[in-house]
This record gives C-alpha cells, sequence and structure tokens, in this order.
C-alpha cells in the first residue's frame, strides 16, 4: 500500500497507529509513506518506532485545529444571522441572490398559516394532520423534493408519506416562523464524532429580524402556551373542550377530566 505521506491514510493517530502497528502486519500489507521515508518491510530503527506515533499526531492535531476554525467561523455567522442550513425550513427558501438569507416560500407558508389557524381555533395535533392528509397537503419533506430538492431526512424513504402530530408538532414549535434566526440547537460532540446531542434551549443563539415572519409572535406565543396545557379533544369532538387544560382540582393540583 502506497501514500504520499502519513497523513492520507489518517488523522486519527489512535487508529492510524492500530493499523500500523497490528492489522498491516497481521493482514501482511506492506506499506510505504514516500514522503515521510517510511517503509514497514523496511530496516526501520528506534528512530522511526518514536518518530512516526508524533507525526501521527502532529496530523491529528492539523486537523482538531481546522474543526475549531471552522466551528468558531459557523458560529460567528449564526450570531451574524446568516442561515448555514444546507436546506431553508418548510416555508422558506434560500435567497438567490444571497445563500445565507431566507425569503418566504408562499405556497408553504399558506400551509403553515392554516395550521396555526387550526391550532388556535382548538384542534388538536391528530385532527390537524388528519385535516391536511384528506386536503393532499404534501408532508414538508416530500413538499421540497416535488420542488426539485435532493432532500433526505432521514426519517421517510420515498413519497407520498403523510402528515403526523410529530409533523405538526415541528411546524407550531419552529420559532423561525417568526422571523426570529434560531441556530445551534444541536452540536456535534468533537471532531471525532459525528454524532451530535441537544443543546440547552437557553443556549440557543437567536437573531431577531433577520428575515420576512410567517407567523406573528403574538400567535406563536399563544401557541406555545397552548403546548403547556394538557388538552385532549374528546372522543366525537373536533375541537378541544372550552376549559380543557385550564380547570384543575383543588387538592391534588391535577387537571380535570370526566
Amino acid at each position: 500500500m502506497f501514500v504520499k505521506d502519513l497523513s492520507r491514510l489518517g488523522r486519527n493517530y489512535i487508529e492510524t497507529g492500530r493499523y500500523l502497528e497490528k492489522i498491516f502486519p497481521y493482514m501482511g500489507v506492506r506499506f510505504i509513506s514516500i514522503l515521510d521515508n517510511y517503509d514497514s518491510y523496511g530496516e526501520g530503527g528506534d528512530a522511526d518506532q518514536i518518530i512516526v506515533p508524533f507525526k501521527n499526531l502532529i496530523n491529528d492535531s492539523y486537523c482538531r485545529d481546522i474543526s475549531m476554525k471552522i466551528r468558531s467561523q459557523l458560529d460567528v455567522k449564526r450570531r451574524n444571522g446568516k442561515y448555514i442550513g444546507s436546506f431553508a425550513c418548510y416555508g422558506y427558501l434560500k435567497d438567490p441572490e444571497d445563500k445565507n438569507h431566507l425569503v418566504v416560500d408562499e405556497v408553504a407558508a399558506e400551509v403553515i398559516r392554516q395550521i396555526f389557524r387550526m391550532k388556535l381555533d382548538g384542534y388538536n395535533l391528530q385532527r390537524i394532520s388528519d385535516a391536511l392528509n384528506e386536503m393532499g397537503v404534501l408532508t414538508p419533506a416530500d413538499y421540497k423534493r416535488s420542488i426539485g430538492m435532493n432532500y433526505d431526512c432521514g426519517f421517510k424513504s420515498g413519497s407520498n408519506s403523510k402528515w403526523s402530530p410529530v409533523n405538526v408538532s415541528r411546524v407550531l414549535k419552529n420559532e423561525i416562523l417568526t422571523g426570529t434566526m434560531v441556530q445551534g440547537i444541536h452540536r456535534k460532540i468533537n471532531y471525532k464524532v459525528k454524532q451530535s446531542r441537544n443543546v440547552a434551549s437557553e443556549d440557543w443563539i437567536r437573531v431577531e429580524n433577520t428575515h420576512e415572519p410567517i407567523i406573528s409572535r403574538a400567535d406563536f406565543d399563544e401557541v406555545q402556551r397552548l403546548f403547556e396545557l394538557d388538552t385532549r379533544t374528546a372522543p366525537g369532538n373536533d375541537t378541544v373542550e372550552l376549559f380543557s387544560g385550564i380547570v384543575i382540582c383543588g387538592d391534588c393540583g391535577q387537571n380535570m377530566i370526566r
């Protein structure tokens, strides 16, 4: 196996060292790094045994340094209200003249306004999703693919997916719809681990008035208040009862039910 230098094999010094010292010798693979003047079949002395691990460590450090610089630059863009996502969220499109700016997609925006109206009128999430499916409204993922985006969210493969309470809840809780740019919701663990972890909401990066709102702040806040109430639609009813989630027991503090 030939490489230009050790960094072409890998920049993770632990994994690179494991391949050089265990896997390649076990499998009988001859490894040659041209610029490092390293040949695993050669008569390498103690110098090679010391220098090669140090070179792998330097390559790893370079990768970490680049990762930190990229993260820092992305955070600067976030704090300046620049959108850095691969795809615009449902209801918006990327501005053709500035990929870091969002413009309203009127077709999707009208669906979003209808979802908020139904929620404010007392419909629960299941009733809203059923109504959207009956009207034949495309889900956010299917809609993005229908307008030519090469979009894959990882939750649903193929087309003709259905609205669900989860889809509706994501729309109703998306603060970006109010004209406030909200980013930094997830963060990768480190440059070696691709998985991300959730960030506490108080640490999200919020910048107001970065783009045109679809939903007013008053309506958005009212919907969030409704989410805090334990509301359910009674069997056979289309809307939530007038005092659902409001009347509580004076003894135990729990919501009153039939």
